[in-house]
């Protein structure tokens, strides 16, 4: 009896161990949701609103917060402010130089905020390039320099075909200059648009003159005289470069590699999606941003004619129809919990009608579960227990047991 007795002691410690485990529920997933901010504006109230959403995931009971919420929920800021801004600044100063009669002083300044411009988005930094070409060329023609001076005139009108010259307040030599510019012969040459190493072949988008020509490396015939080239991808930061195109000559354009930062590329995307035009444009660069960003579900804050709109952002594997919700104006009466509600897990109706339970999505990893250790727990018990029993069974009848040491006659054994 000492054996089934032994098992039964066995099996009723390991369930004891493994009721606790097996009686606890299934911990809730709280799926991670993001607050994004389309407003271009900087609007305090926007701001003050996602702020406010995030608060309310921070203790909501299905879902939390992003963890990149911050930096997607904060102004947006203009990635190309910066550059722009020490541009215009050279602006000032070539004019101030130019005014004063510093010839060099004013080209050399034109030239260095030119310089700052590479760094530029094209689309803003073309016209801005082109009025410092302008400049460039009147502080060149000022100081005895009428070739580079008309290469410059003939860049300002590359970048700006409708740029006219006002010729009631430049002096005529100017207007002469700019015009025989326009009016030159224009053979063509090549461009050669090399992305940093050139056995790396790295690819972008080239714009030459602010006109997008395609990916690089290529090569593009464009006509003689001086351009400038940019070259933008979505993972690196944009970079340009100035060429001096020789009619009928191949001419290399070397744009440096400049890897973009994390920052640089939210920053790029939160605009891209401010700025889409049409619903196929916004889903394109919502999924961009969930690349970047780590972005699945999200809450989209935008700000129209002073009145805040919100939608709903479901990823791919949400548990309801992915793509943007459709977009509801937050009112007076509205509470920042009330934005989250279209992406709130389905529920399901059980007797009594009318109750309804949110359905739990548990994806703990198996070793952190303690129903598995509780059930390996249970299994090696039983596996000793067979074991013992096993073992047993295979002994043989004729080996002496203890209180057979010492006799070696059947009838001592029985005496005894």
């Amino acid at each position: 009896m000492a054996t089934p007795r032994l098992f039964v002691c066995v099996l009723v410690a390991a369930l004891q161990v493994a009721a606790p485990a097996l009686a606890q529920p299934a911990p809730v997933v709280r799926r991670p949701v993001a607050v994004v901010n389309l407003d271009l504006t900087g609007s305090r109230e926007v701001i003050d609103l996602a702020t406010n959403i995030s608060k309310a995931l921070d203790t909501h009971a299905a879902l939390r917060p992003n963890g990149m919420l911050a930096q997607l929920y904060q102004r947006i800021e203009d990635p190309d402010a910066d550059q722009l801004a020490r541009a215009q600044k050279k602006q000032s100063e070539a004019l101030l130089e130019l005014a004063n009669g510093n010839f060099e002083a004013a080209a050399r300044a034109a030239k260095d905020g030119q310089t700052e411009l590479w760094s530029v988005t094209p689309t803003q930094a073309v016209s801005l390039y082109s009025e410092l070409a302008f400049i460039r060329g009147k502080a060149l023609l000022g100081d005895n320099k009428p070739a580079p001076a008309q290469a410059s005139f003939s860049l300002c009108q590359h970048l700006n075909t409708n740029r006219v010259i006002d010729t009631a307040r430049e002096p005529p030599d100017v207007v002469a200059a700019f015009n025989a510019a326009k009016a030159a012969a224009a053979p063509t040459g090549r461009i050669d648009v090399v992305v940093g190493d050139p056995e790396k072949q790295l690819r972008g988008t080239v714009w030459i003159d602010g006109s997008d020509k395609g990916f690089a490396p290529n090569q593009y015939v464009i006509t003689a005289g001086l351009h400038v080239v940019w070259v933008t991808d979505p993972d690196r930061a944009t970079s340009g470069a100035e060429v001096d195109v020789t009619p009928g000559r191949l001419v290399t354009a070397p744009v440096p590699e400049l890897s973009a930062s994390f920052s640089l590329k939210l920053q790029r995307t939160r605009q891209q999606l401010a700025r889409a035009p049409d619903d196929g444009a916004k889903i394109v660069a919502m999924k961009r941003l969930a690349e970047v960003g780590s972005v699945k579900d999200a809450v989209v804050l935008s700000l129209v004619n002073g009145k805040i709109f919100y939608q709903a952002w479901r990823s791919d594997d949400a548990d309801r129809a992915p793509g943007f919700s459709p977009k509801h104006e937050y009112g007076p009466k509205d509470q920042p919990v009330n934005v989250l509600e279209d992406l709130l897990p389905p529920v399901v109706e059980v007797d009594p009608p009318g109750v309804v339970f949110p359905i739990p999505i548990d994806d703990t990893r198996w070793y952190r579960k303690p129903t598995y250790w509780a059930g390996i727990a249970f299994g090696a018990s039983l596996v000793a227990v067979g074991t013992y029993f096993l073992i047993t069974s295979l002994m043989p009848d004729s080996v002496p047991g203890p209180g057979d040491i010492g006799l070696s006659k059947p009838e001592d054994r029985i005496s005894r």
